[in-house]
């Protein structure tokens, strides 16, 4: 667990800087309510999803405290909880950060916002082949502490993500409309969104194959149908 300050800075080297965890995966970064982090340029890995279902939450980062993310990528990691990549309940900025064939058996293929008490912001990040096998979310889950705007997507791509049915949980305890918002999915919501594509996502549930929730659009934004019919301006702008 990170108590203190911290700041991992690996751009002046060509490649960066990859940290990878075998089979089922160790999460990377555990970060305490009291620390604010920084992290530029680095790859957080995995060979392959957790076998089973189980508690902890955040295949790579778990953080509590106010953490920035920018320009790294997060690719393959997975977890039997929720959020295949990080779980937050702290505030959160990420810049230019690419999350693609994460993988959870819980909630948020990619990312799992759960209730945060800070500000998260999503800025030109590009979320794709992501999979939920829970509730849904196979980019993005964001479970909101109400009407107030915690969440805001600007300059976002969320494309080829899934939403899925879990086959290791006992369906009568999960929501009717299980497996929705391949790209993502808001409980109670809203999240604030401008200028993004969440387009070219699959889904359990018809019609919710992009998004489930309320989203609330601040800005022009492309949902639904064929990403590549986007307008340009729109979606990240990282590949």
């Amino acid at each position: 667990m990170i108590e203190k300050n911290l700041e991992l800075d690996a751009s002046t080297l060509p490649q960066g800087i990859t940290l990878h965890s075998p089979v089922g995966g160790y999460r990377k970064l555990s970060i305490g309510p009291s620390a604010v982090v920084s992290v530029k340029r680095i790859t957080f890995t995995a060979e392959a999803l957790a076998s089973s279902m189980g508690p902890k939450q955040g295949g790579a980062i778990y953080n509590e405290g106010s953490l920035t993310l920018q320009e790294c990528r997060f690719v393959k990691n997975g977890g039997g909880g929720n959020g295949g990549a990080i779980c937050t309940v702290g505030g959160l900025t990420m810049e230019r950060c690419v999350f693609e064939g994460n993988e959870t058996r819980g909630i948020g293929g990619a990312v799992y916002m759960k209730r945060p008490v800070a500000l998260v912001r999503v800025v030109h990040c590009l979320f794709k082949g992501n999979v939920s096998h829970g509730n849904g979310g196979g980019a993005i889950h964001v479970a909101s502490r109400g009407t107030d705007t915690q969440v805001v997507l600007e300059h976002c791509t969320l494309t080829e993500n899934s939403a899925t049915s879990s086959q290791n949980r006992d369906m009568t305890m999960v929501p009717a409309d299980r497996g929705a918002g391949g790209g993502i999915r808001v409980e109670p919501g809203p999240v604030e969104i401008t200028h993004c594509i969440i387009a070219g996502n699959k889904a359990v549930m018809p019609g919710m194959e992009d998004v489930r929730g309320e989203v609330k659009q601040t800005g022009p934004n492309f949902i639904g149908g064929d990403p590549k019919d986007a307008p340009a301006g729109l979606g990240a702008s990282v590949k």
